[in-house]
């Protein structure tokens, strides 16, 4: 993974655990559909307990669970119908796997 982009991992990171009750978003695929026109961050489904860049893999732990996405190779800042995120670009078990972290 290049430097930049684990950078913006981390900044994504370190935003969230800043955030009061740490609540994100973490959409694979087309996954995420807004309540409304905006949504609130206290909408957030998920929330952030921790999170770290390991080697070339994403690692997420989750209030309902994990995620590992391997091999990351594309960061690119976006816009998610959340809101502004990231689309990470990388595989879980070995299939190819894009997600957005709002």
């Amino acid at each position: 993974m290049d430097p930049a982009s684990r950078d913006l991992l981390d900044g994504w990171i370190s935003g969230v655990l800043a955030r009061a009750d740490h609540h994100c978003g973490v959409f694979i695929g087309d996954d995420g559909q807004p309540f409304g026109p905006r949504a609130r961050p206290w909408d957030y489904p998920d929330i952030l307990v921790s999170g770290g860049v390991h080697d070339d893999a994403l690692v997420l732990e989750l209030s309902d669970g994990s995620l590992r996405l391997h091999g990351v190779h594309d960061v690119v800042p976006g816009t998610h119908p959340w809101g502004p995120g990231l689309r990470v670009t990388g595989t879980i078990d070995d299939v190819p796997t894009e997600v957005w972290l709002v």
